[in-house]
């Protein structure tokens, strides 16, 4: 007799436990006659938002025109405002100085030492297949050419950067289309000093540095209200403490300006659905839905990932996509789900 007591007593204290543990996975709808039932579509979201961060519009480092020239300039007038876009060619700003005036006199100068370096050159490559022009002679010639050539496609290349009317009056003119930022706010430059730099539209990206941990799956980021999706073009490999630096792509509709500072939203890609808040309820520390099916309600369990003023964004265990969730008398099916379990 005693051999039987043990699996007994277990049996009897495991009954209760596995009827606890056994909850109905639907309900008959005629169960809640006596309430108003009211529903909500499920609505897909590809995407969830993380908490706001701080961005700027910057540029990709090594992308800039940067334009100097190799004389000093004494004054200039500028003819287009700081992160103005600017067209090639298009005029930027009048330059005066005496050692502008004497640039023109230099192109002119390497032009003729040029044409003159060419031509003998020229002359003398007949007379060197002959074998009248000694060796030595011919290198000084090649040597003498291609230094001429160097200079003048130099000075050429600046040329083409400067206009200069009738009057004498010198401009600078854009090397590429872009957007244009002014190097220094000081009236005089030395030579070679950085008058001004282009950035080229495309190189003008939306900056922010995100903790490391919170790159995984990063689809880009969104302005607060969501009028602006900027999707993540790269990510740097070095860490600067915990964070790394991201690279976004602006649309050109999104009317972001260079050096700009605004909040935006991480984002990222997710298979969730929007429900009311209404719709979730808690049962043996589950959070459930249910859903509409035909004359029952059937539980799905979800996972609440987000919320978001009077919605929930939830992962549910199964697909949910256009079904009709109870958002009315949630409670009374909770009771009647609780009440079903302790029976």
């Amino acid at each position: 007799m005693p051999r039987f007591f043990l699996p007994l007593a277990f049996l009897f204290f495991l009954l209760p436990l596995a009827q606890a543990t056994e909850q109905p996975q639907s309900v008959d709808m005629a169960a809640l006659q006596a309430y108003q039932l009211e529903y909500a579509n499920a609505e897909p979201v590809e995407k969830i938002q993380g908490s706001p961060v701080l961005g700027r519009v910057s540029y990709q480092p090594g992308s800039a025109y940067d334009v100097s020239l190799p004389f000093a300039v004494m004054q200039r007038n500028w003819l287009v405002n700081d992160g103005e876009g600017v067209k090639a060619g298009q005029p930027v700003a009048d330059i005066r100085g005496r050692e502008v005036e004497h640039f023109f006199d230099e192109y002119q100068a390497a032009k003729r030492l040029f044409e003159v370096a060419e031509r003998n050159y020229q002359a003398n490559q007949t007379e060197r297949t002959k074998g009248i022009v000694s060796s030595p002679q011919w290198l000084t010639l090649e040597r003498e050419y291609h230094a001429a050539a160097l200079a003048w496609e130099h000075v050429r290349h600046l040329r083409s950067l400067l206009s200069q009317d009738k009057q004498g009056n010198v401009t600078i003119l854009s090397p590429v289309d872009g957007i244009l930022m002014f190097a220094s706010g000081d009236e005089r430059l030395s030579a070679d000093a950085q008058l001004f730099r282009v950035i080229a539209p495309s190189a003008v990206q939306l900056n922010v540095m995100m903790p490391s941990d919170s790159l995984a799956g990063l689809y880009g980021f969104e302005v607060e209200g969501g009028q602006c999706d900027m999707p993540l073009f790269k990510v740097d490999g070095r860490l600067q403490g915990i964070r790394q630096q991201t690279w976004s792509r602006i649309p050109s509709d999104c009317g972001l300006k260079l050096g700009q500072t605004l909040a935006v939203k991480p984002v990222y890609p997710s298979s969730v659905y929007r429900v009311p808040v209404s719709a979730v309820f808690e049962l043996h520390n589950q959070d459930y839905v249910a859903v509409r099916e035909q004359a029952r309600l059937r539980l799905v369990a979800v996972k609440v990932r987000q919320s978001q003023a009077q919605t929930l964004l939830v992962q549910a265990s199964t697909a949910l996509d256009g079904e009709a969730v109870l958002s009315r008398s949630v409670s009374a099916l909770q009771g009647l789900f609780m009440g079903l379990g302790r029976e």
